[in-house]
């Protein structure tokens, strides 16, 4: 199933158009592809995250890897305040 197919629900048109631009390049080909996908999905702000998320479809229902990926990832991507202090 096609990213547009999982986020036609999605109200907001700008936000799904570049919801489904970076689910099309989900998982991402290297590193620094990586880097810039999770870049643009933490910029998606908190409306457009929401967004992302309700593109989610039941479980068997329909391929849900290129959101979960998403999803998954950027937390790994986000300073972490805890780690950070453990580090001094």
């Amino acid at each position: 199933m096609s990213a547009a197919i999982l986020l036609q629900h999605v109200a907001n048109g700008q936000d799904n158009t570049k919801i489904i631009s970076l689910l099309a390049q989900m998982p991402a080909k290297d590193a620094a592809s990586f880097k810039k996908n999770m870049s643009a999905v933490a910029a998606l702000g908190e409306d457009g995250y929401v967004s992302l998320i309700s593109g989610l479809s039941a479980p068997g229902k329909g391929n849900n890897a290129s959101i979960e990926y998403a999803v998954g990832a950027l937390p790994h991507m986000l300073p972490n305040p805890v780690m950070s202090n453990c580090a001094k």
